[in-house]
């Protein structure tokens, strides 16, 4: 599998993206030919910020996971 980062733009009432020559040329693509593309989604972890509520202290979660390695 080949990895490509683009950007996706306006064209006419369609969004497109543009893939690099070099990547056309390793993946050897030609003018119409089917393409799979999959989408990831940015993450967005800054909600996640003050949501997780820890009943113990820094130093006790340290120990437990010392403890655990042994």
């Amino acid at each position: 599998m080949i990895e490509v980062r683009a950007k996706a733009r306006k064209w006419g009432n369609s969004l497109g993206i543009a893939v690099p020559k070099s990547v056309v040329k390793k993946a050897r693509l030609r003018a119409g030919q089917d393409v799979k593309i999959f989408l990831q989604e940015k993450a967005d972890i800054s909600s996640a910020f003050g949501k997780l509520k820890i009943q113990q202290a820094t130093q006790a979660l340290l120990d437990d996971i010392r403890q655990g390695e042994e």
